[in-house]
């Protein structure tokens, strides 16, 4: 067992900033560690030897941070504006390291597709494998969000980088409560109860025994909008100290001369962008990159099947970059470097190259570089460098970009982060008076003053359609019902109506499901059923009379039953090559109806859902491929030998199949903004009440008595009450609300005024030291009824001098 607990501090070798943690691992030898731990960031510890650490915010009326882990003093406590007030955007990087078995080997192409559907430009930039005294998985991610999701994101992951060696050792024991499930789970099946289960495992293939948690590393760097100083600890600072500037250049092309360049993949592009980094790393591509102090730095751009687009820029101030002699276009001895892509290798010719916006503060889109390099001009090709669009920021390659959310920018080159308790409705906002404040609640008392949530929509449209070959699920599929028929006899395979566990097996149950397809649908969807997928759609937004959600998706699975009962009476060998295309290709677009979001919302999904596009390119086998290797690596890929089944590698290669089958023909993403769903003309930002009005905050006089008063809240000024009447059809504003705050004397008798009530017809009164209110009230009223405001203050005297018992102190309320 791994247990954290809380214990005494004596005989350890403590220290400040850290809490310690008492971990009793018990394996098959036994062991016993005693850690001291870092305070992860945003809490510290004071105190050498404490068993916990203290939460910044919890001594602060206001979000509270610390700069780093194992902070040792309330001192280190920080404003988390103070953190991002230098950058809209920052990319923080999680580093990995696993001993014991490659992880990477199989799996790369999925960390590669998947880090092109990922949002904020987050992609998987490492997989490699070392062999040292054992073998060694190095995995590096990044991710480059919002300023504020960015600090959120690499808090979480340093509080487990903190807590490494408890994450650790429960790796270490996986092979320990694996072999006892399994045990237990074969001792279960041997008991007349639990029979129906059929295992008969076999720990020993398993290989899990020697993984490690080595290394779990996160690192934060901000995207500065200027210069940084030395208190921007998080910033990248110029290596000379100057002000930021806008370096040298230009935009390369490195055509295709022998090979096959895969660019209409996700993994593809993913994997040459990481070769382009790593070759920068490493030897260079052109020689400024690998000369002394790398005076160059290669960007990855884009790419086709036949060309790498690259931005080259100069890494040194003052140290221009000759792209004649860097890319040798004018000589006969042309820039070459090969690519190795699995067992092909593609090679690459220098092409051309075209000047950027030099030292101008402007950017560039797609379209403007692809025009560059196709224009005609022997000249030096110069791009149309142009001021991007305001709510738009020059990126790291020199393009036009969006602000994210949480930002807004208004000179076309930056985004300013609108601060920590601030958001946007949308990207892409050109002034701060769009920045919505979230929370305000360091800055009030009141109840009533605190920010309602922002009202608003943002309205997007979807359309999806994916596609399912069931051609490989079928023919897998058929070779489990043919190790289903050897195992069992025909009788063996019919469910009878009433089934019971005592008499039959998980895999027997499995096996009569597989190969009874036509009599389970005519059963469950009758003979007849042949209903297209745009009708099923259609119930579900449409439904028909009597037919609920259940009924449509009971449509669904008989729309999939009816492609795999067809397909099993036809040839599906040599992946139904002998099948016309709709006989086994599933297509099943679905349009939802135009829906809304939030603004807390649309900041995570709009950036999502505008990635996904890519899920067009993803190849989705990759999962398939990377669960193979996984299981290979772990020992568990026979898995009949695991689980002691004779039909699990059939089912483990139908599972398999279905990945494989699949892919997104179609992904329509679109997103719209209405200013006026979230502001007011006023420029004030609309707030949701949800909430009623509280008539207690208006006292009416005995003069009022019979006006049917009415309320409502007031979305343009943080639902503040409004209070009105109808005379006559006609909407009154009721402003006699009785009122006595500017009554109340601050001072009485042995007593001074605490605070006034929301009511505004009461206030409380604090006592002088030695005196004490009569009966304990120490509530003024004020008599707004009869409209003369006179005040009734509560009466005090000396302690004990009533002669009454009290238990009152003096000062208490």
């Amino acid at each position: 067992v791994v247990s954290t607990q809380s214990t005494g501090s004596s005989g350890i070798n403590a220290e400040y900033g850290k809490q310690w943690y008492q971990r009793r691992v018990r394996q098959l030898r036994g062991s016993r560690v005693d850690d001291c731990i870092s305070c992860p960031i945003g809490q510290f510890s004071n105190t050498a030897g404490s068993t916990y650490c203290s939460y910044c915010q919890d001594f602060f009326n206001g979000p509270m941070t610390t700069l780093r882990a194992g902070s040792s003093s309330i001192e280190d406590c920080v404003d988390p504006d103070e953190i991002i007030a230098n950058f809209a955007q920052a990319t923080v990087t999680l580093n990995i390291n696993v001993a014991g078995k490659d992880l990477c080997t199989g799996i790369e192409n999925l960390l590669w597709g998947v880090s092109n559907v990922i949002p904020w430009d987050g992609h998987f930039t490492k997989c490699s494998v070392m062999e040292e005294d054992t073998t060694i998985t190095e995995m590096t991610i990044e991710v480059t969000p919002p300023a504020k999701f960015a600090w959120y994101f690499y808090s979480a992951l340093n509080f487990v980088q903190v807590h490494m060696g408890v994450a650790s050792a429960y790796a270490e024991l996986g092979s320990f409560y694996a072999e006892r499930i399994m045990t237990y789970a074969n001792y279960l099946s041997d008991s007349r109860e639990m029979a129906w289960l059929g295992f008969d495992m076999d720990p020993d293939v398993l290989k899990i025994d020697d993984i490690e948690l080595r290394g779990f590393t996160a690192t934060f760097n901000g995207h500065c909008k200027y210069a940084a100083g030395f208190d921007d600890y998080f910033c990248t600072k110029e290596p000379d100290g100057t002000k930021e500037r806008f370096h040298d250049n230009y935009y390369a092309r490195f055509n295709v001369l022998e090979g096959k360049l895969d660019c209409s993949s996700n993994a593809g592009k993913m994997k040459l962008r990481n070769r382009i980094k790593e070759k920068f790393q490493r030897s260079g591509i052109i020689p400024c990159q690998s000369t002394s102090g790398q005076t160059c730095e290669l960007k990855f751009v884009d790419c086709t099947e036949d060309a790498v687009y690259m931005q080259v820029t100069e890494r040194v101030n003052g140290k221009t970059i000759d792209m004649d002699q860097e890319m040798a276009t004018n000589t006969d001895e042309k820039r070459y470097w090969s690519y190795q892509d699995g067992e092909s290798t593609v090679k690459f010719v220098a092409s051309e190259y075209i000047k950027g916006c030099n030292n101008e503060i402007k950017g560039i889109t797609m379209s403007d570089l692809e025009e560059g390099f196709d224009s005609s001009s022997d000249s030096y090709r110069t791009l149309n460098c142009n001021s991007c669009d305001e709510g738009n920021y020059i990126n790291a390659i020199g393009l036009c970009e969006k602000c994210p959310f949480g930002t807004w920018g208004d000179d076309g080159v930056h985004c300013n982060s609108c601060g920590w308790n601030y958001d946007t409705p949308f990207w892409g906002m050109t002034d701060k008076g769009k920045c919505i404040q979230t929370n305000n609640w360091e800055e009030v008392q009141d109840w009533d003053s605190y920010l309602r949530d922002p009202a608003g929509n943002n309205f997007f449209d979807l359309a999806v359609t994916p596609t399912m070959n069931m051609c490989g699920p079928v023919h897998a599929k058929k070779d489990l019902d043919i190790n289903c028929n050897a195992k069992f006899t025909k009788e063996e395979l019919i469910l009878p109506e009433e089934l019971n566990l005592q008499e039959w097996t998980i895999e027997q149950i499995i096996c009569a499901g597989s190969t009874q397809v036509e009599p389970a649908f005519d059963q469950l969807c009758g003979k007849d059923w042949d209903k297209s997928w745009d009708e099923i759609v259609k119930s579900l937004f449409e439904p028909e009379e009597g037919q609920g959600f259940e009924g449509t998706l009971m449509d669904g699975v008989c729309f999939a039953l009816k492609r795999v009962k067809d397909l099993e009476k036809a040839d599906t060998s040599n992946d139904c090559a002998n099948l016309d295309k709709d006989e086994y290709e599933m297509n099943m677009p679905i349009e939802l109806p135009t829906l809304g979001m939030g603004m807390g919302t649309s900041a995570i999904l709009i950036p999502l859902f505008s990635e996904m596009k890519n899920l067009e390119t993803m190849n989705f086998g990759s999962f398939a491929d990377a669960g193979e290797a996984m299981m290979e690596a772990m020992g568990m890929y026979d898995m009949n030998a695991l689980l002691g089944w004779g039909i699990a590698n059939n089912l483990r290669d139908v599972g398999m199949t279905v990945p494989r089958a699949f892919r997104m023909s179609r992904f329509s993403f679109t997103a719209d903004y209405d200013e006026e769903q979230y502001f007011c003309q006023n420029g004030e930002a609309k707030r949701r009440c949800d909430s009623g009005c509280d008539f207690d905050q208006c006292r009416i006089s005995e003069a009022d008595v019979d006006i049917d008063l009415q309320c409502e809240r007031d979305e343009c000024n943080n639902c503040a009450q409004r209070f009105y009447y109808f005379n006559q059809y006609e909407k009154v504003e009721f402003d006699r609300c009785a009122s006595c705050a500017s009554k109340f004397d601050e001072i009485i008798d042995n007593a001074v005024l605490k605070k006034i009530f929301r009511n505004n017809v009461e206030a409380q009164y604090i006592c002088n030291e030695g005196w004490v209110a009569e009966d304990c009230n120490s509530r003024a009223v004020c008599d707004y009824k009869s409209g003369d405001y006179t005040i009734e203050y509560p009466t005090v005297s000396r302690i004990g001098a009533t002669g009454r018992h009290t238990w009152m102190m003096a000062n208490s309320i």
